[in-house]
């Protein structure tokens, strides 16, 4: 294959994806069929089986891109602020998490693919393996920021992990018009209070970044 037909492909893809996101966030997934994101992308319905095999290799293709992105976003927040203090990283992270709360078809998009998994079980499986990988890599993003700053997490970091993400994905689908605290400050607060701020030689029993509990004697 040429390099222009390959950029080609990778343009359609590209373009059939952000269909998909848009549809599914206005009409839901369960709306979705391979003729309306071809339609909404400008494409026949060839060009979509040649980037995907069917409607749920998208939909995991789409999903996988939007945690990639995340991960890769958290990743420069954190490396620009790896000689910095604690303070410093907190304000980065809230603009971060502030950038998160104001997506709403991302936020939406989660949820919609969340629940598409619990009523398709062929889907949920493969799901399930996508969203590990993405627990993985953000484990691993908050491991870094524990380690840097010398703080222990209450809970073992893939729990820890685990939970900002539900935090994050529950509260796109509630109103926020008269939330007394900010999406972005329950993120970040949930975050250091499990993450308690204490250097790790100052608590007689921790579960280190690891996610591994210890107890000095």
């Amino acid at each position: 294959m040429s390099n222009t037909r390959k950029q080609a492909q990778h343009e359609t893809r590209k373009l059939l994806l952000t269909a998909a996101s848009t549809l599914a966030v206005r009409k839901g997934i369960a709306a979705l069929s391979t003729r309306s994101v071809c339609d909404a992308a400008g494409f026949s319905q060839g060009a979509f089986y040649s980037n995907f095999e069917n409607m749920d290799a998208l939909l995991l293709a789409l999903m996988d891109q939007h945690l990639s992105d995340e991960i890769d976003q958290l990743n420069a927040v954190i490396d620009a602020r790896s000689s910095g203090s604690i303070e410093g990283l907190n304000q980065a992270l809230t603009a971060h998490f502030s950038g998160l709360a104001a997506d709403g078809q991302l936020s939406l998009l989660s949820v919609e693919l969340q629940v598409h998994a619990l009523r398709e079980p062929a889907f949920a499986a493969r799901y399930d393996a996508t969203r590990s990988r993405y627990l993985d890599a953000l484990s691993g993003v908050i491991g870094t920021v524990l380690t840097r700053h010398g703080m222990s997490p209450a809970l073992p970091v893939r729990e820890l992990a685990r939970g900002l993400h539900a935090l994050w994905t529950g509260m796109a689908v509630q109103s926020a018009a008269n939330a007394e605290i900010s999406s972005e400050r329950m993120l970040l607060a949930f975050f250091m209070a499990l993450a308690d701020g204490q250097p790790d030689d100052n608590r007689p029993g921790r579960a280190d970044a690891r996610g591994t509990a210890t107890t000095h004697h």
